[in-house]
């Protein structure tokens, strides 16, 4: 009901009713919790979204899905509550907490694209390819440092370095992945 009054008949008031009489009956459901976030943003309670994010932040079972609920929370920031430095704050310590998190780059990059923000985007991409290419330098060969170089080549628009860098990723977990080779040139 709370999805009907969400997406097809427009009317946040009930549409937040029905989720909260949702969240009555099962307080752990995350996705009635995600779209009450949407809807008191929609109602003018920025206050109340972030307070709602924050909790599901808290609540997380895991570093992922506290860093994915984190990440969530910085867009609650920069879209519901409309405070760019809040959300890139909070981008920051989901930078700190996940160093090397491909997600979280990606994340921060995104922020930057959409403020236009091409000199920090650039400095963010050079500082954390470096510091990838340092760790695997060092003999370092964890999947991550392979993820943020896929990720910086991605953003950058090296689809080809990206393939190879999650290949690498892949190969690491002993997972298949499909990169072709050179043919015969390559001794296929």
């Amino acid at each position: 009901l709370g999805a009907l009054y969400d997406d097809q008949l427009p009317n946040p008031q009930r549409a937040e009713l029905a989720y909260l009489e949702v969240l009555k009956r099962r307080p752990q459901d995350l996705d009635a919790t995600r779209r009450l976030v949407a809807v008191h943003g929609r109602l003018g309670q920025p206050e109340r979204s972030v307070e709602l994010q924050t909790e599901l932040v808290n609540r997380a079972e895991g570093p992922e899905a506290k860093r994915d609920r984190t990440l969530e929370l910085a867009r609650v920031y920069e879209e519901i509550v409309e405070d760019s430095k809040q959300a890139e704050a909070t981008l920051d310590k989901a930078r700190k907490a996940w160093p090397h998190d491909g997600r979280v780059l990606r994340a921060v990059a995104d922020f930057y694209q959409r403020r236009g923000e091409t000199k920090s985007l650039q400095v963010l991409l050079e500082r954390s390819a470096n510091d990838a290419r340092r760790a695997l330098n060092t003999g370092r060969f964890d999947p991550a440092f392979f993820d943020v170089l896929a990720s910086v080549a991605e953003i950058r628009g090296g689809a080809d370095a990206a393939r190879i860098a999650n290949a690498t990723v892949a190969a690491l977990a002993g997972e298949p992945s499909a990169v072709e080779g050179g043919g015969p040139a390559a001794g296929a």
